[in-house]
């Protein structure tokens, strides 16, 4: 089975799908447009998608996409829970890349620190870029999976994001501390993530 979610290796979605399908094969697309497509046109079985954060509220692209797309459907809910850590290279912090909800849900723990924030597309995009640029004083928002994931490569015209062989550099990412919104150890943070699939005539065979 393939299932697609949005973002690269390492994301909070890419942890939904290793939580709801351990043996199935998880393809990562750029947009969440990108994934609801793939799913239409039978480029993968289900995707996995966050619809809703219990700190942020719903996911607006999501829902416009569901109305845009009505041939799609949802078959099931997981509450998969989100615990934010600040990953970077040995040393103190001056910025911090993540996507913009993740930056918003961290943003006491941020400011608390002087650590300015720096939105990029993807929670583990962000640890990518943090593990290959390796610029001083810069760290990621992201899962602690994000800092020891593979290194994703783009299939190239198609979108598609697959992981290539673990370098060095990612597998270096510390985890530097636990970023959650209240700055508790444990944060409270949530996706309600959705898995849809195509939505077939009751009349076919």
């Amino acid at each position: 089975m393939r299932v697609a979610f949005q973002g690269e290796p390492g994301a909070y979605s890419d942890e939904a799908v290793s939580a709801l399908f351990t043996d199935a094969e998880a393809v990562g697309y750029p947009t969440f447009r990108l994934t609801f497509e793939a799913l239409s046109m039978g480029a993968v079985d289900v995707a996995v998608l966050p619809v809703e954060n219990s700190s942020a509220g719903v996911v607006q692209e999501v829902s416009d996409l569901l109305w845009d797309l009505p041939d799609l459907r949802v078959v099931r809910e997981h509450v998969h829970p989100v615990r934010h850590c600040l990953l970077g290279w040995p040393g103190p912090v001056e910025r911090a890349l993540s996507h913009p909800q993740a930056l918003a849900q961290c943003d006491a723990y941020l400011h608390s620190r002087q650590i300015r924030s720096v939105a990029f597309h993807d929670t583990a995009g962000a640890a990518r870029a943090v593990a290959e640029q390796r610029q001083p004083g810069t760290a990621a928002i992201a899962a602690i999976r994000a800092g020891a994931i593979s290194v994703p490569t783009r299939s190239a015209g198609s979108g598609v994001i697959a992981a290539s062989q673990v370098t060095p550099a990612l597998a270096g990412l510390v985890a530097k501390g636990s970023a959650s919104q209240d700055g508790e150890p444990a944060p409270k943070n949530g996706f309600l993530l959705k898995d849809f699939d195509v939505a077939h005539d009751a009349h076919e065979s």
